[in-house]
């Protein structure tokens, strides 16, 4: 008896091994639903927790999330810490669009696996709207108004005339930026000064202008705000990190102009330096360069190749001297020199892929390149908290020909470039002059593709950008749809259906 029920259980396991191996084959050939018609075949108490599973996920596939959380409610029991059970309900929870229990179980599995970047780009973008329904517009007008009655404050501690801690002060003016963010961070004192540091977050660059250029007139007589951390006076100064003191003027750099890609190469050396840590070395060395040359100038022209050298090199200065050398270089090569990432635009190539949105560019203009490659990378941290600050990372698109044949014809292209240039242009004339502090959203950029034209745009109001989108765009004979910044994007709004 023994004997036959072993061979009924191999028999079982064998005609499932087969089973879930033809599963895998339909799965890759996205054929869902005859995965549904055989599993549903099998009565559900011979059915395994893999069967049950599998049954779920052609259900997700097929879109019928509900079906597919009945499967995994099923077998909860066994798999409640189970990283691919976890990920599978998340995926139901949050095509079903209830994103407060998606993100729960989608944290458990990078919790579980923190190498699934699945599901952390899920588990971002579970938070994708949650900015208290408060633009960033909005929250800018507010910060200022709570400045303004608050200005005394902050200005008797600058002073010296405050009994509040320096703990109190920052807590007190922390509350004040989180009416706009609390990933902000700042700096404040000196001669009224006021500087909102990006710290790694590249997306301030382009968010952190706008606050700035608000500022109230009243205040531009005493006040300097500035939207990312400028150059500092560091001639005669010491940065202690890592038990280490050391002088500005005594860390010596090479740097190298790299004239196709407007970036310079960085060899540094000092002794102090060389005796930590290779980690710790480059961590201290780039605390002091962006000290030395400022944010904005390392973003735009130091992310070229650095080195540690372990001896001092021909020609190696101060790095109290390298922000005048490269500006004396830029000047020498007749460049522009911009300062402002936000006006920094740089054309690149693609090789298109297929006739999916972006999938078909081949050519394209931008002022933030990481935006354009999290997109390719499906990297959605940055368009995330790009939204929790209520401001929108999108992308208009549209078809260029009914005729897809004849998009390649050389009028065509020039016609079709020619008017999503004038697209463009009309839809940042709407949105406000750039640096007024009241435009409502700037232009990103654009791209060309085989298919479709592309203009790509960053809203600090997404609202009052659709009203006066609207009148712009039905002067087109074209339908376009507005996007978010991200690869499986949902349309935000369809002009001229």
């Amino acid at each position: 008896m023994n004997i036959i029920k072993k061979i009924n259980q191999l028999h079982k396991r064998w005609n499932t091994m087969n089973i879930i191996k033809e599963i895998n084959k339909l799965n890759k050939n996205a054929e869902h639903e005859k995965i549904i018609e055989i599993i549903t075949a099998i009565p559900k108490e011979q059915r395994d927790t893999e069967l049950f599973s599998l049954l779920a996920r052609a259900y997700n596939n097929t879109k019928r999330y509900d079906e597919a959380l009945d499967n995994l409610m099923y077998i909860r029991e066994e798999c409640i810490d189970d990283a691919l059970w976890n990920y599978r309900i998340g995926y139901a929870y949050y095509y079903k669009g209830d994103k407060e229990k998606a993100e729960m179980h989608f944290k458990k599995v990078y919790d579980l696996n923190n190498e699934d970047t699945d599901a952390y780009n899920f588990y971002m973008l579970c938070t994708e709207d949650k900015d208290d329904g408060i633009n960033f517009e909005e929250r800018v007008n507010r910060f200022w108004k709570w400045f303004e009655e608050n200005e005394k404050v902050i200005s008797d501690y600058i002073d010296k005339k405050s009994d509040m801690s320096s703990e109190e002060i920052i807590k007190f003016v922390s509350n004040g930026v989180g009416l706009i963010s609390n990933n902000l961070k700042f700096n404040f004192g000196g001669n009224y000064e006021f500087t909102f540091t990006v710290e790694s977050k590249e997306y301030l660059f382009y968010l952190t202008p706008r606050i700035s250029a608000a500022m109230p007139e009243k205040l531009k007589s005493k006040w300097k705000f500035f939207p990312y951390m400028p150059k500092q006076d560091i001639d005669d100064a010491n940065f202690v990190v890592y038990d280490k003191d050391l002088s500005f003027k005594e860390i010596l750099v090479s740097a190298e102009y790299d004239e196709d890609d407007n970036f310079f190469n960085l060899k540094f050396f000092n002794e102090k330096l060389n005796q930590l840590n290779e980690n710790y070395a480059y961590n201290a060395f780039y605390v002091m360069l962006e000290h030395a040359v400022g944010e904005n100038i390392f973003k735009l022209y130091l992310l070229g190749n650095v080195k540690k050298s372990n001896k001092k090199l021909d020609g190696m200065i101060e790095l109290t001297k390298l922000y005048d050398f490269i500006m004396d270089t830029l000047k020498k090569e007749n460049n522009d020199i911009i300062t402002d990432p936000i006006d920094n635009y740089i054309d690149y190539d693609c090789m298109p892929k297929n006739n999916f949105f972006r999938e078909d560019i081949f050519m394209g203009s931008t002022c933030y390149k990481e935006l354009i490659s999290d997109y390719a990378d499906e990297n959605v941290r940055a368009i995330v908290n790009i939204s929790k600050m209520g401001a929108r990372a999108v992308y208009l698109a549209y078809e260029l020909l009914d005729n897809k044949d004849d998009v390649y014809d050389d009028e065509n292209v020039k016609k079709f470039l020619d008017e999503r240039d004038k697209i463009a242009n009309e839809l940042e004339s709407i949105m406000g002059e750039k640096g007024s502090g009241k435009e409502i959203g700037i232009l990103l950029g654009s791209a060309f593709g085989i298919l479709c034209g592309y203009i790509d745009l960053l809203l600090y109001n997404q609202d009052e950008f659709i009203k006066r989108a609207e009148e712009v765009l039905k002067k087109y004979n074209h339908k376009f749809k507005l996007l978010r910044f991200r690869q499986y994007s949902e349309t935000i709004k369809t002009f001229n259906d």
